[in-house]
């Protein structure tokens, strides 16, 4: 057999040609041996004196490629296209059919039937640019339908997302409300546990983010419990250990009117860690200056002095003084249950006309001073609270 192309001899079966690269399997008919007369120069050959001339030859490659196309054979007729498109760059027909192998499609209905849009495509926009106002018009109105049909596909599939995030939203939803009522069923629980309480009890009451905080009661009245905090209240960094927080932001005096954990305690604590039953149950309580304490004989006076009876004011969860730490923290034994080498700060001082002091609980449960000077305004330390809680 000869390619039909170049009238080179080649192996029976061949499907290219070796010399000129042509697809000679889809030729019309193959040129037996006998049957080649002449070859030219400039390709045309002569068979059973009919000429077949380059433009004949040319044609045919288009009548091939459209019939690989049609047949669905996109694979043989895209390495026919380079050189198709490098000849018959302006043949708008043509670039029909380019558009549709580019799109997998044998015809206009499955081209109808297409996942992404025609103008999208470099043929299309050809088309578009060489005339022939019938195609035009028939691959404007394909490419409305294939946008409608995008866009109703895309319809649905949001469609299908809205449903899965409404049912995943009323999931969320439901068993975040069935972990409120949880919550609020153990918070009605401990509430009712506190008339029980006794010195020295563990309480929880409150949370730091999903952890309960844990308290220790350590005085008890007719209506009412002092709580102290078994763990430090610091803000916890992500990384672990606590954030600190000063006494004074400012070059103030060490009271505790102006300090920065009183006002982190009552304002950022108390809102963040207690739900409004929780909030309900504590107390206000006022805390005038005391700074009367000077000597240990005076401590001991004033343990069995007669203490003013409860003074509603201004401070939910405070530190407590140091003639409260030796009442609560020493002889009922607070002490015990604080960690041990924890070091926290107390509201006030034992020297009463130093305003830079105040005094700082030590490992053994002993107090010492803690000075505020201009080169450690901000010093921090480690929190510890108590509060009031109503038993009616």
């Amino acid at each position: 057999m000869f390619c039909i192309f170049c009238g080179k001899e080649l192996y029976e079966g061949s499907i290219y040609c070796g010399y000129c690269g042509k697809n000679v399997s889809e030729a019309m008919d193959f040129i037996e041996k006998d049957n080649v007369l002449k070859i030219q120069v400039n390709g045309n050959v002569n068979v059973n004196d009919k000429i077949i001339t380059s433009a004949n030859k040319d044609e045919n490659d288009i009548q091939i490629y459209k019939r690989l196309v049609k047949k669905g054979d996109f694979a043989r007729a895209e390495s026919m296209k380079d050189e198709l498109l490098l000849n018959h760059k302006n043949d708008v027909n043509l670039m029909y059919y380019f558009l549709l192998a580019e799109n997998m499609c044998k015809d206009d209905a499955e081209l109808k039937k297409c996942n992404c849009l025609l103008e999208d495509s470099y043929y299309y926009t050809r088309i578009m640019e060489l005339g022939n106002n019938q195609l035009k018009k028939k691959l404007i109105t394909i490419n409305a339908e294939i946008r409608r049909h995008l866009d109703a596909e895309k319809r649905r599939e949001q469609e299908i997302i809205d449903k899965k995030n409404k049912k995943r939203n009323e999931e969320i939803e439901a068993r975040r409300q069935q972990q409120l009522l949880d919550l609020q069923a153990e918070i009605s629980e401990n509430i009712n546990r506190l008339k029980e309480c006794e010195v020295q009890d563990i309480i929880t009451f409150g949370r730091k983010g999903l952890n309960p905080i844990e308290w220790v009661v350590a005085e008890k009245k007719e209506d009412r419990i002092m709580v102290f905090s078994k763990e430090c209240l610091n803000p916890e960094y992500s990384w672990g250990g606590y954030e600190k927080i000063p006494f004074n932001k400012t070059r103030k005096d060490s009271e505790w009117v102006n300090s920065s954990i009183r006002q982190w305690l009552n304002e950022d604590f108390y809102n963040t860690c207690f739900e409004p039953l929780e909030r309900e149950k504590i107390l206000e309580v006022k805390h005038p200056i005391d700074k009367t304490i000077v000597y240990p004989i005076e401590i001991l006076f004033n343990l069995f002095k007669k203490q003013p009876d409860f003074e509603p004011g201004e401070d939910k969860i405070f530190l407590v003084s140091n003639r409260e730490w030796i009442s609560i923290g020493v002889y009922s034994g607070i002490l015990d249950y604080i960690p041990e080498m924890t070091k926290f700060i107390l509201r006030d001082s034992e020297d009463w006309d130093d305003f830079s002091l105040v005094s700082c609980v030590q490992v053994t449960g002993g107090t010492d001073e803690y000075r505020f000077t201009t080169e450690r305004v901000s010093e921090p330390s480690l929190i510890y609270a108590a509060m009031w809680l109503s038993l009616v």
